[in-house]
């Protein structure tokens, strides 16, 4: 009320003022508060899901390494049971070729 003239009436709209500046202030301070309650809350669950997202990607890294080495073991029995196989067969082929070379001569 500015044209209150009572004593103490400017002291009493300077202490109104005051309390709704001081409100505003602490209504401003609780929303950024609450606001970075939030924003906490929001990279919590982000790193959460992140953390479970890459445990995912470790246990298909885990199960892929596995497998890999079951093939490796497999293509190498494969490869000394051939190569058994085919020694025979070299060994036969090398006598054969000197053979025809002696006969060449």
């Amino acid at each position: 009320m500015p044209n209150d003239t009572r004593p103490g009436a400017a002291v009493d709209l300077k202490m109104s003022r005051l309390s709704r500046v001081e409100s505003l202030e602490e209504t401003s301070f609780s929303n950024s508060i609450e606001r970075s309650v939030g924003a906490a809350d929001a990279t919590l669950q982000h790193l959460a899901s992140a953390k479970e997202t890459f445990g995912d990607l470790e246990a298909a890294y885990r199960t892929f390494k596995h497998e890999l080495e079951i093939v490796k073991t497999e293509h190498a029995a494969q490869v000394s049971k051939l190569s058994i196989r085919l020694l025979p067969v070299v060994k036969n082929c090398v006598l054969k070729r000197a053979t025809f070379r002696n006969f060449l001569r």
